[in-house]
């Protein structure tokens, strides 16, 4: 009876460890694929940072990075953070942090960030938030100052060109093939 009593006991314990741990916070960027159209007139091409927070993971301030693959396709500008942040200043200058002392933030698909993303040549480039290591402005805080694990999501940005642009490259390999 003692032996069943101390098993019960320690799959109890075990369970509430297991369920007051951290969960991971997903971030990913929305929509997840953008095709930047030369051919438009430059509307505004925008991407959100959002992060699916659970309830005992609420945060009060973040900080993050946010990388191009390809830096020579497109670049990107802060527009604005989340409504319900209050922006900050970060160390290295892009803006990408957050603060919601002293309430908590949790939920589905909550918006961090909003960055305008624009052309500088064709092709595609990898778009992905993240954090350095050993920064300590950045990744996830909850009130108290206990940080909680996340995981990254990216996606990509394509630069495509006008049609003329189409033609006259298509012009320039029949030019190149009729003089082999």
């Amino acid at each position: 009876m003692m032996n069943t009593c101390k098993l019960v006991c320690m799959v109890l314990a075990l369970g509430a460890m297991a369920v007051s741990a951290s969960a991971e916070i997903a971030v990913s960027v929305y929509p997840d694929s953008t095709v930047i159209d030369l051919n438009n007139p430059m509307p505004p091409y925008y991407v959100d940072i959002v992060a699916d927070i659970s309830a005992a993971d609420a945060i009060v301030g973040w900080g993050l990075d946010l990388n191009l693959a390809t830096p020579g396709v497109a670049n990107w500008s802060l527009v604005a953070v989340g409504s319900a942040w209050s922006g900050v200043a970060s160390p290295d200058g892009d803006g990408l942090a957050g603060l919601a002392f002293p309430s908590a933030v949790s939920g589905d698909d909550v918006l961090l960030a909003r960055v305008e993303v624009f052309p500088l040549g064709l092709g595609v480039t990898g778009i992905a938030p993240g954090v350095t290591l050993n920064d300590l402005t950045e990744g996830f805080v909850k009130l108290g100052g206990a940080s909680v694990p996340a995981s990254f999501t990216g996606g990509s940005v394509e630069v495509v060109p006008e049609p003329a642009t189409l033609t006259l490259l298509a012009l320039a390999g029949l030019v190149v093939l009729r003089r082999r």
